[in-house]
């Protein structure tokens, strides 16, 4: 259970389940996956299977966790916003037929639902936790209103429906934050203490300095 709740232990491994599923994904429906054909693409045991994932779904919730908490989830805790939705969304970029294979299951596991829940709480932890101001109702109100425009509109990029950069999508995603949750979250707490692992490739973060206040564009 402990290997299954950490999200970063056993990379390795689970990124061969992932990398399994997508290969057979090609010709095999997400539906119709068997946990059997899955272990022997990846070339583990169900075993070694079931010590990461509860099933085929927690196998991409887990890629999603994974990239978000070297990604948005760490928005005002090492990352700005922009910085934030470029690194998620770039990691995201590299496994876009995955994603849009597990997206066409309707089961309540599938993957928008579990992205809209995982990100709120992520957020609302930020806000919190490391920043220690309290919830309110719009607050509240407005953490929901931002993600779940993240989780409608971020894929739209990713399925080819709207034409810009990945650079523009972000601006355009941090433009439609309130400017309070703005102002308080795009300064990180600890702005050089991401650590992105080897295993994951280079990553090319914006390298703008982020202000400390929006520039409304006209």
């Amino acid at each position: 259970m402990t290997e299954r709740l950490s999200v970063f232990s056993n990379y390795d491994n689970k990124i061969k389940v992932v990398y399994a599923m997508s290969e057979l994904m090609e010709t095999i429906p997400f539906e119709k996956l068997t946990i059997a054909e899955i272990c022997e693409a990846a070339g583990l045991s169900r075993a070694t299977f079931y010590r990461y994932f509860d099933d085929k779904y927690s196998v991409a919730q887990w890629h999603c966790d994974y990239v978000s908490e070297k990604g948005s989830n760490q928005i005002g805790r090492t990352l700005s916003w922009h910085q934030g939705y470029y690194a998620s969304e770039a990691r995201f970029a590299e496994m876009d037929e995955f994603y849009r294979n597990v997206g066409k299951t309707g089961n309540y596991n599938a993957l928008d639902v579990y992205a809209l829940r995982a990100r709120e709480t992520a957020l609302i932890e930020t806000i919190t936790e490391y920043y220690h101001v309290k919830m309110t109702s719009k607050l509240l109100f407005q953490v929901e209103a931002v993600v779940n425009c993240e989780v409608s509109m971020l894929p739209r990029w990713h399925y080819g429906k709207v034409d810009a950069t990945l650079e523009e999508v972000c601006d355009w995603m941090v433009s439609m934050v309130p400017d309070n949750l703005f102002e308080m979250l795009n300064t990180p707490i600890e702005p050089h203490a991401i650590h992105f692992d080897p295993s994951d490739g280079p990553i090319h973060l914006d390298k703008r300095q982020q202000p400390p206040h929006r520039h409304h564009s006209s």
